[in-house]
């Protein structure tokens, strides 16, 4: 058998699934550089954009970002919110 309880507090909502940190795009011109291998790595971040921005209402494009360096090829895929 089960017992009513009525003095638990709600717990706070936390974000969840803030892999990406979309969250942080709060104003136009804002833009975080996230670092890729392959296709697949765009082709993921990309989508979860796509649907965080529909569920948030706001506008963004993204650009492939390559810096050759000394130290290698350092591939980003740049978001902004436009």
């Amino acid at each position: 058998m089960h017992k009513l309880e009525t003095d638990i507090p709600l717990p706070e909502k936390h974000l969840n699934n803030n892999k990406y940190d979309f969250h942080l795009l709060k104003e136009s011109g804002h833009s975080i550089g996230y670092p890729v291998e392959d296709a697949l790595d765009i082709q993921r971040i990309r989508i979860a954009l796509s649907r965080y921005a529909n569920r948030h209402n706001f506008e963004y494009t993204t650009r492939i970002e390559d810096n050759f360096t000394t130290k290698g090829n350092e591939r980003k895929l740049r978001v902004w919110r436009l």
